[in-house]
């Protein structure tokens, strides 16, 4: 099974030079994990792609495979291949993304401001997978009364700061797509966790409205989340 985008205008950069012309393909399992921010990011852009769920059977021989080969450095996933080049890791994938299509700010401080704010985000995430990790049947609570109140008062002071629409500077940048991932995961938990955060809920709104994000998830190629295929055990 391979979900495509339609291809749209040529994009270009200092970094296509060097690679071949082949269509990025990103590999992961049939869910919206760690490869999702990547999937906004080039659905956003219309960057043409493919995304090839890998099936739990089929992954011991493609992680052996992977490791001997080069191609999964570390035996895991998301992979992007672009080309001849492989990449796992989805902060180094989406920071790829991000340099090849002008993402990644206008210069180099908003290129450290979206380091600084990508690797925020992670923590947040960190914090309330943690929770899931040691008590399922708690964590949505426990996430609600203190990891989400805790990120989302920096994020919302952050918005306040910047005084645009967006993160960094004037432009989305690729920490913005990273956010409305991060955010996805919040809502479907608790569908009124920005209510208290205005600046927030409205930066999520603007990037769920985004013309090319929102053909996309109105055309049900997006993957489930993983919450939705773990919610059951959470919630027994």
């Amino acid at each position: 099974i391979r979900y495509k985008t339609q291809p749209s205008r040529a994009l270009s950069s200092a970094l296509e030079g060097t690679l071949t012309m082949a269509k990025i393909q990103i590999t992961y399992f049939p869910l919206k994990g760690r490869q999702a921010a990547c999937l906004l990011l080039l659905e956003d852009q219309q960057v043409p792609y493919d995304f090839v769920p890998v099936e739990r059977a089929n992954w011991p021989d493609i992680k052996q495979k992977g490791l001997e080969d080069g191609t999964l450095p570390f035996g895991q996933v998301p992979q992007l291949k672009d080309g001849d080049l492989y990449l796992v890791q989805s902060a180094a994938m989406i920071r790829y993304l991000a340099r090849k299509h002008g993402l990644y700010g206008k210069n180099s401080a908003e290129a450290a401001k979206c380091d600084m704010y990508e690797e925020a985000i992670t923590d947040m995430r960190n914090d309330a997978m943690k929770l899931f990790y040691a008590d399922p049947t708690k964590a949505v609570e426990e996430i609600k009364k203190t990891v989400f109140p805790k990120h989302a008062a920096y994020f919302e002071a952050i918005l306040k700061r910047g005084g645009t629409d967006y993160l960094v500077g004037d432009s989305v940048t690729y920490v913005d797509y990273i956010l409305t991932d991060m955010l996805d995961s919040m809502v479907e938990m608790a569908p009124e966790i920005l209510d208290t955060y205005p600046l927030l809920k409205a930066h999520y709104g603007r990037m769920q409205a985004r013309p090319n994000i929102a053909a996309y998830r109105a055309s049900g190629r997006e993957p489930p989340s993983w919450y939705s295929v773990n919610k059951p055990k959470a919630a027994a």
